[in-house]
């Protein structure tokens, strides 16, 4: 008797799912209607939403509409994006039909930006204009002007393409002309010209393609300008192909507590004849970062550096180093070569750092604003120099015993944007031609070593 009711239990669950199961089959897709189109073509929009028609349930249509309407959302060219379901207006059978209706709002084609930034070195002012959705495939034109607060100028018009109507495989072609005063070398750089650069992202990191084609002109900021930099005077043409590569784990890109960074960079100037400047350099930056017991983070960079040029190379291609940004204590570009007071450049740099930012031991700071405000050690270490080709062991090895080294405490403060550091620093070891800059040293940026 027993065993009977379990087998009539049994077979009353089995056609319950079963009837389940058939009701969850009987929903199919039969229009997706697209309203609020004007300059946006149908052949961008179509891949986007078009697996809303492999749904064969309730729940996995909704699931793909919700992808869809994402999926519209990251064109950034509407807003909003609201979807509805409705039975089929022109067809009842079974199963059921229904109908999905996209309703949407393109953005202004035109927009306006007025704003500052704060990049390393110095802060800008940029007003700019942006024309959206260009051709009806989300393409942008975005024209700029940016004045910087230590005399420099950056006109620069670009356009971007999205390939296959993916934003994040963007072709990007820009037109630019940009000024900029070194005071610490006496020399100003006047560069004009085009490029290209191409996206590529993977699990393990993302790459950057370039090619730049920029005429540059060096002219010297006063009758006191060195021999050196005046020789370095005159026009050139570099053309060059770039690749990027950075991994980045961290949990904040200015200022972060947690994970690592390795960039890689390499550029390729003069192949095949074109331009006047061969080189080839590579940089590469890592930084790792972990949080200590009692909210103390450890942070720890090495930068490393090379330009092999064959006396190719120019001043503004080489190398810098020193300044509040990277070996701290000494001045903007105060490590290094130098002639007759001008910091003209190496092609071999290192330079390491180690940090630890601890709270505020103030109780009263703490908690609001105190949160942003960080204890910060640190010891920095670095060179900066030649390469003998013909000898390239003997001149790596003298490029480590010439180091130089500081060490400080200072506050941090971090503003989401930009981090800001005053600190006391305290030079130990620098060279004759070096410009040290011991007691406090302010410096606001995106990134430090």
């Amino acid at each position: 008797m027993a065993e009977e009711e379990a087998t009539n239990k049994t077979s009353r669950m089995q056609e319950a799912e079963n009837q389940n199961r058939k009701a969850a089959r009987l929903i199919r897709i039969h229009n997706i209607n697209i309203d609020g189109l004007r300059r946006t073509k149908t052949d961008l929009i179509q891949p986007k939403i078009h697996n809303i028609f492999q749904a064969a349930t309730f729940e996995e249509l909704i699931q793909e509409m919700y992808l869809s309407k994402n999926n519209l959302e990251d064109l950034e060219i509407f807003h909003p994006v609201n979807v509805f379901i409705d039975a089929a207006s022109d067809k009842k059978s079974d199963p059921v039909d229904l109908d999905v209706t996209f309703r949407v709002k393109e953005l202004s084609r035109f927009s306006a930006q007025f704003k500052t930034e704060v990049g390393n070195h110095e802060s800008r002012l940029v007003i700019g204009g942006k024309v959206r959705n260009c051709f009806g495939r989300a393409e942008e034109l975005i024209g700029t002007v940016a004045y910087g607060a230590k005399k420099s100028t950056t006109l620069q018009l670009s356009f971007i393409k999205p390939l296959c109507g993916d934003k994040e495989k963007c072709l990007t072609s820009t037109v630019h002309q940009e000024t900029i005063d070194f005071v610490q070398s006496s020399f100003k750089e006047i560069s004009r010209g085009v490029g290209f650069q191409y996206p590529i992202f993977t699990d393990f990191g993302a790459h950057s393609l370039h090619f730049d084609n920029i005429w540059r002109e060096i002219r010297c900021l006063s009758d006191r300008s060195s021999w050196a930099v005046r020789q370095e005077s005159g026009h050139s043409l570099k053309s060059s192909i770039k690749h990027v590569f950075m991994r980045d784990t961290r949990d904040h890109n200015v200022s972060p507590t947690t994970g690592h960074l390795l960039r890689f960079e390499q550029e390729h100037a003069g192949l095949g004849g074109l331009g006047d400047t061969k080189f080839h350099k590579f940089f590469l930056e890592c930084q790792y970062n972990k949080t200590l017991p009692y909210n103390i983070v450890f942070s720890s960079s090495l930068n490393l550096g090379l330009l092999t040029s064959n006396r190719q190379s120019r001043i503004n291609d080489r190398f810098f180093l020193g300044g509040p940004l990277s070996i701290r204590g000494f001045q903007m570009r105060g490590i290094g070569p130098h002639s007759e007071g001008d910091s003209i450049g190496g092609d071999a740099l290192w330079a390491a750092g180690l940090h630890l930012m601890t709270p505020l031991p103030f109780k009263p700071l703490q908690g609001g604003f105190g949160e942003r405000l960080r204890t910060h050690l640190f010891v920095n270490a670095g060179n900066l120099g030649y390469i003998n080709s013909s000898n390239f062991r003997e001149s790596a090895q003298e490029l480590v015993r010439g180091y130089r080294w500081s060490y400080g405490i200072g506050l941090l403060i971090k503003l989401g944007v930009a981090q800001l550091e005053l600190n006391y620093c305290v030079p130990c070891r620098a060279h004759a031609t070096d410009r040290i800059s011991p007691g406090f040293q302010f410096g606001v940026g995106l990134t430090f070593l």
